[in-house]
């Protein structure tokens, strides 16, 4: 696709274009309310809301109805098929009436010029095809301890791996992926490079991102879209969570070579060299193993005082944080990469028809 005709089809012809915001849940009845509060009372006066529902049973419709009230815009599918995240997405895709669709999660909390912050047509400049924001981990249950340390250091670019959903980027910049807890895309872009793999239950939006950037559209960032989002609730929930994210990626990197990135292959690169510092014992290759080591060791050390400014207790509990990050999304790549490639998603069309 040439520039040009990408440039056309995210063009803002008219102000305050419709905006379709989609929300997938599944037994969700502790956060949903506030969700759905949130993208319901957007400052932005141009929206509908569209919550795709997979069946929930501990009560997530009925909270998300009375959260809604009786506000027009507001539209709830119950589709049980709809059982993994980007079924939902596009279930609710489908139904959608708007020229872009913003999506969130149900544990997010979008701030009330969410939309706005988005739709701004600063951000849709120079071939965009998509617009993220900033997402902010809430809930910290402590104020300082390894759990406050771990997600601290998932919001810098060391721990994240330079991601955009987890880094604290201050300024508006040009991203390689976007997560779907906090993204924007045209309408059309969207049903033209497919939506959401189905096949996938994490790491669906890389690959969605990728099939775009292939297409000749960039991806933006921009700080000003603020989406809360809720933490994990003790250490192994969160690394629970950072191995499923890897093995998502183990996934989507055989779907597609989009989702190979140049951090996932250097953390395992480091990672597969620090394991063999543990197995073998060669002269030649200590030394090799043993320099790895000090690098990334001495790369972790740095961040951590960077972090926390001074020398001080949570200093080590950072440097404990990375690698632990770290080796359990490679943990969890390893294990997505050996599990059996899953069935090819059918899709209509791609950007590069256009």
């Amino acid at each position: 696709m040439s520039a040009e005709s990408g440039s056309a089809l995210i063009k803002l012809e008219f102000a305050n274009p419709r905006i379709s915001v989609i929300v997938t849940c599944f037994n969700s009845a502790e956060t949903i309310a506030e969700c759905v509060r949130s993208v319901t009372s957007q400052n932005y006066p141009n929206v509908e809301v569209i919550l795709v529902d997979a069946g929930s049973t501990d009560g997530t419709t009925s909270q998300a109805l009375r959260a809604a009230g009786n506000r027009a815009n507001f539209k709830l599918i119950v589709d049980e098929s709809a059982s993994t995240p980007a079924r939902g997405r596009n279930k609710g895709a489908g139904a959608a009436s708007g020229d872009f669709l913003a999506f969130t999660d149900s544990d997010c909390i979008a701030e009330p010029d969410w939309i706005g912050a988005l739709v701004n047509p600063e951000n849709w400049k120079h071939n965009v095809g998509a617009v993220g924001g900033k997402t902010v981990f809430t809930d910290i249950p402590h104020e300082r301890g390894m759990l406050n340390a771990l997600h601290g250091a998932l919001g810098t670019r060391l721990g994240s791996a330079g991601s955009i959903e987890f880094f604290d980027g201050t300024h508006p910049e040009t991203a390689k992926s976007l997560p779907s807890c906090n993204a924007m895309y045209s309408s059309k872009v969207f049903k033209l490079s497919g939506g959401f793999d189905e096949s996938l239950r994490y790491c669906e939006d890389s690959c969605l991102n990728a099939r775009i950037r292939r297409g000749g559209l960039r991806l933006a960032y921009t700080p000003k879209a603020v989406v809360y989002h809720h933490h994990r609730n003790s250490i192994g929930q969160f690394l629970r969570w950072m191995f499923d994210y890897g093995m998502g990626r183990g996934m989507a990197m055989k779907r597609d070579r989009g989702a190979i990135t140049f951090p996932t292959l250097l953390l395992v690169l480091v990672s597969l060299v620090i394991l063999s510092l543990a197995i073998w014992t060669a002269f030649p290759l200590d030394i090799l193993l043993v320099s790895t080591l000090a690098i990334y060791l001495g790369i972790d050390v740095a961040a951590a005082l960077t972090k926390t400014r001074r020398p001080q207790g949570d200093t080590l509990l950072y440097a404990a944080a990375y690698p632990l990050i770290h080796f359990s999304y490679v943990a969890g790549l390893a294990r997505g990469l050996a599990r059996r490639r899953p069935a090819p998603q059918v899709r209509s069309s791609s950007v590069s028809d256009v």
